[in-house]
């Protein structure tokens, strides 16, 4: 053995052991548990009150103050803390039951089923998978529906394709494309594009479960982010009442003044708090009141984004996947999610995003000439376009093309330079201090945090439509 290598005492592992154990009843990080800061104010209050107290049983004041905050952080913080972390863990033990019950057989392909050798794209291998007994592989070329085609020789025994167990998904490392995905990754806006395309390409079960619920907040935040720049587009040319449009710009910007910003579940929260709104007014935001509420029968994106919100938070909270197989399960759970939260914003796709490359001023036909980039799919080049407007817009930034004309999504979503990327990248905006300082930003891509002061003033302005 070496020499050198140290060992920690006895002592110093079990109060390490006994930190963690404290520490994991809360959620990380710490800043945005409720638990955590409901354990602290109560200690904070005990140690308040009976300092200041005259009567302390005959105990010095210090030790009084300190028994008195030690019982009121365990009990209304600690216990409850515990609590929790027990029910969150129980409901983990239910839905791996579940998910590992088998299902009742059934004869057409399943949704992780690979597709055939003809169909699959140059950019992504087939996944292979072993046959079963019964059954021959297909050969390469062949082009038939079934997943595991029966054996030609029999005749008169035959024998029903088997669904693929378990194990078979665990070992499938792919992504299997769907019509759902394969279309989100071509025509909705670059950032839900963007992240559509890491889904797909993630090489393990582990990434692929972070790509799918990175894939679930930006669906959030694109529809957020274009719902809100039409509402605040309504409110500067002055078209209706303001009131109830201003109303909700005004909930979206107090998150961003937040301490923690902008979450995942701040985005579905501000989605919910408008639905009254399109649904009194739809032309605001064509089709998102039906995106949200589902056809008759189905769950909306709503509901679907709300679940693998839940899911976020377990994972945040110190549940995350612990080896491939889990983490191969819970993306085979939480996908049919993503997908229907996906062909839910659809409509998104008349609701096109442009990054205005340059305006010019015609003077014989008194207009201007725009040319553009088209920032619908996922190729990081948009696509070069051009229009003619009655009126201008700025250059170096994102609009939406709304049933009024073009509106503008600054502050929400901005294109800055990233010093990490040393190039431009797509950002959006979660985080603005209150009086003063600069706004803080993060790449759709990358995740890298941007600060810039000039948004931090836009947002704080958000309300201030004279122009």
């Amino acid at each position: 053995m070496n020499g050198d290598a140290r060992v920690p005492s006895p002592a110093s592992a079990t109060t390490q052991k006994r930190r963690n154990a404290v520490l994991h009843l809360y959620d990380s990080p710490l800043t945005r548990d409720w638990a955590f800061w409901m354990t602290i104010g109560w200690g904070a209050l005990a140690a308040a009150s009976i300092s200041t107290s005259k009567n302390h049983h005959g105990l010095p004041a210090w030790l009084d103050t300190l028994l008195a905050t030690i019982f009121f952080m365990a009990f209304f913080g600690l216990f409850p803390a515990a609590i929790r972390l027990a029910i969150r863990r129980r409901r983990e033990q239910k839905s791996h039951q579940a998910l590992a019950s088998p299902g009742p057989s059934r004869l057409g392909p399943a949704p992780w089923d690979p597709p055939s050798p003809a169909s699959d794209s140059p950019l992504r291998p087939p996944v292979s998978m072993r046959p079963t007994p019964e059954v021959k592989a297909p050969p390469l070329n062949s082009r038939s529906s079934t997943p595991f085609p029966r054996d030609p020789s029999s005749t008169q025994h035959r024998t029903e394709p088997r669904p693929p167990s378990t194990v078979s998904l665990v070992r499938n490392d792919a992504v299997a494309p769907t019509p759902v995905l394969t279309h989100a990754e071509s025509s909705l806006p670059y950032p839900i594009a963007r992240a559509t395309r890491a889904f797909l390409l993630a090489p393990t079960p582990r990434d692929q479960y972070e790509a799918l619920l990175d894939a679930a907040e930006v669906v959030a935040i694109v529809m957020s982010a274009t719902s809100a720049a039409l509402l605040r587009g309504n409110c500067i040319e002055g078209r209706g009442d303001r009131g109830e449009e201003q109303s909700a710009l005004a909930a979206l910007q107090r998150s961003y003044l937040t301490y923690s910003g902008t979450a995942f579940g701040a985005w579905t929260t501000w989605l919910g708090s408008i639905r009254p709104l399109v649904a009194h007014q739809p032309d605001l935001v064509p089709g998102l009141l039906t995106a949200l509420d589902g056809d008759p029968g189905s769950q909306g994106a709503l509901a679907h984004l709300n679940a693998l919100r839940e899911e976020r938070n377990r994972s945040a909270h110190g549940n995350k996947p612990k080896g491939r197989q889990e983490a191969a399960l819970r993306v085979a759970q939480h996908r049919p999610h993503l997908e229907a939260a996906l062909a839910a914003s659809s409509f998104l796709e008349d609701l096109p995003w442009i990054f205005i490359r340059s305006c010019e001023y015609m003077q014989r036909t008194e207009d201007f000439s725009i040319s553009a980039g088209y920032a619908m799919g996922d190729h990081p080049d948009f696509e070069r376009r051009t229009y003619m407007w009655t009126r201008p817009v700025a250059s170096e930034f994102f609009y939406v093309l709304g049933p009024t004309g073009p509106v503008g999504i600054f502050p929400y979503v901005e294109s800055l330079f990233c010093p990490q990327c040393e190039q431009s990248e797509v950002c959006y905006t979660y985080k603005v201090g209150k009086k003063d300082g600069p706004a803080h930003l993060k790449s759709f891509s990358r995740g890298h945090e941007i600060s810039d002061d000039e948004i931090g003033d836009e947002v704080r302005s958000l309300l201030d439509f004279q122009i």
